[in-house]
Formats: structure tokens, C-alpha cells, sequence
């Protein structure tokens, strides 16, 4: 398992964890718990990615032409 893959399964085991206990420490919803920790953290990096700023390609050229 690759380093990104085994902090992306801590992110969700740790979430899972949380909400497990926070709605009581149920014993027969860890399913669910797992499913929804993926869910939370699939949609925390989604936004995290999309809200990048994007540089238009003149802004790109000319701020290399201003590094030389």
C-alpha cells in the first residue's frame, strides 16, 4: 500500500472513529460508520481541489518571463 493510500485509510478510520463515538459507541453500525467517513473525506478533498485557483496561461507566461 502506497503512503498516500494508507493516510487516506488512517483519515477514514479516524473519522469513522468519530463519528462512531459520538453517536453513542453503537456495536452493529460500523458499516455505516466506514461509509460515511469515506463520503466525508472523499468530498473534504474534492473541495479542496476545486477551489485551487486557477492561473489563465498569460499570467503562467508572465510570471516565468519575469523569473529570467
Amino acid at each position: 500500500m502506497s503512503n498516500s493510500t494508507s493516510t487516506l485509510v488512517e483519515r477514514v478510520q479516524h473519522r469513522a472513529y468519530e463519528l462512531w463515538e459520538k453517536d453513542g459507541q453503537p456495536e452493529d453500525k460500523s458499516e455505516y460508520f466506514w461509509l460515511q467517513a469515506q463520503l466525508e473525506i472523499g468530498i473534504e478533498d474534492a473541495e479542496a481541489v476545486s477551489i485551487q485557483p486557477v492561473m489563465k496561461q498569460s499570467e503562467k507566461l508572465g510570471s516565468s518571463k519575469r523569473a529570467s
